[in-house]
């Protein structure tokens, strides 16, 4: 994992306080209200304290692993604080965000699933920025299965994996799925990309067994 993984996220927390520091420059040319202004310039301090975070952590770390990419916060807060930090692109693009957690789900603890999920909604947004048309919606559900396990699933009506459009930079077969597989099979857990049963999209789905994901 390293310093690529390392890379890979701080570059996505960065691009995230950029959109939000150029949609708030923008807000203040149109003389938007204050408090729209004031929320995309949170956003983009929350995004930087985050990476301060990380890069604190990756000094303290020893091994580089998956503690440097673990969470203390509840799955519902790790779903939440990501779609914060997606919010600029959800914002630019036009489209609809739908969480469907479990009650149980939502409380479990995140582990360093966050990382899993904020590159699959920012895939997921970015290959339905690519079709280039409205009606964009990005649709996360989680489920705990009979086996035991935690079933998350981000599902959108953006270019498929297969599809012919090119998705080069949103459909995530480049590092950050690579780093998403690596945190999940530490986890014991499985990660697939595919297409919706519709042909009109993609769902990238992530099994963990919950005894993966308990606080030490």
């Amino acid at each position: 994992m390293g310093v690529n993984a390392l890379a890979h996220e701080m570059n996505s927390l960065l691009d995230g306080s950029m959109r939000s520091l150029r949609l708030a420059q923008s807000a203040l040319a149109d003389d938007q209200p204050r408090q729209a202004i004031a929320q995309r310039l949170q956003i983009a301090q929350d995004a930087m304290q985050s990476m301060s975070d990380l890069l604190e952590r990756a000094m303290n770390s020893t091994s580089g692993g998956v503690d440097l990419f673990t969470s203390h916060r509840t799955m519902r807060e790790e779903i939440q604080w990501c779609l914060t930090l997606v919010k600029p692109m959800v914002d630019e693009v036009g489209l609809a965000f739908i969480v469907d957690l479990a009650p149980e789900v939502g409380n479990l603890h995140a582990g360093p699933l966050g990382v899993v999920l904020l590159n699959g909604f920012r895939n997921a947004i970015q290959a339905i920025q690519v079709l280039g048309r409205p009606g964009g919606v990005v649709r996360v559900e989680g489920r705990i299965n009979e086996e035991g396990s935690l079933r998350l699933r981000i599902i959108d009506n953006g270019a498929g994996p297969d599809s012919d459009t090119d998705t080069t930079s949103g459909r995530g077969h480049g590092i950050g799925l690579s780093i998403s597989h690596l945190l999940v099979d530490a986890l014991d857990g499985s990660l697939q990309l595919q297409n919706t049963p519709s042909g009109r999209g993609a769902i990238l789905e992530l099994k963990v067994p919950l005894r993966s994901l308990e606080k030490e």
